[in-house]
């Protein structure tokens, strides 16, 4: 289970990144607004079914390609103001969540078989706990032989 919140201000002076005299959140929002923009050319990608999705065009879009592009159930929720003076954001806002409904996925069960040898596993634990035991109050462990 993948949760993102993507909320905020994407622009500068709105979010109040302008006043900061270290410039440390103006590095951030210019962070977040590249990420940003790495997540649209993905969702544009995906939603126009290209052959290439630019995935490594951000860390955001790396951490999420499986549930953008892979074997996942996404969903995504979009939230916009009321405010007029927002009406450029939630323009953009509705825009981005129209072009993700273009995404079509593909999630299926991940079925598998997997043999577990007990009596290995059991064994190679009694070893271990022999050889720790062996090692002494030192609580160094013996390398194990090859």
């Amino acid at each position: 289970l993948t949760l993102v919140d993507l909320a905020g201000s994407e622009r500068v002076k709105k979010s109040g990144a302008d006043a900061d005299l270290s410039g440390a959140r103006f590095k951030e929002a210019v962070a977040i607004n590249t990420s940003l923009l790495g997540l649209g050319s993905v969702m544009k990608a995906l939603g126009d079914k290209a052959k290439f999705i630019p995935y490594r065009d951000s860390k955001l879009t790396q951490l999420l390609q499986d549930s953008l592009g892979g074997n996942c159930r996404t969903s995504l929720v979009v939230c916009v103001s009321p405010s007029p003076t927002d009406a450029s954001e939630s323009t953009g806002t509705l825009e981005f969540g129209q072009r993700a409904m273009r995404v079509e996925t593909d999630a299926r069960v991940n079925e598998g078989t997997v043999t577990l040898d007990a009596q290995r596993i059991a064994d190679d634990l009694a070893e271990a706990l022999r050889m720790r035991a062996e090692a002494g109050a030192d609580g160094r462990i013996a390398e194990l032989e090859a």
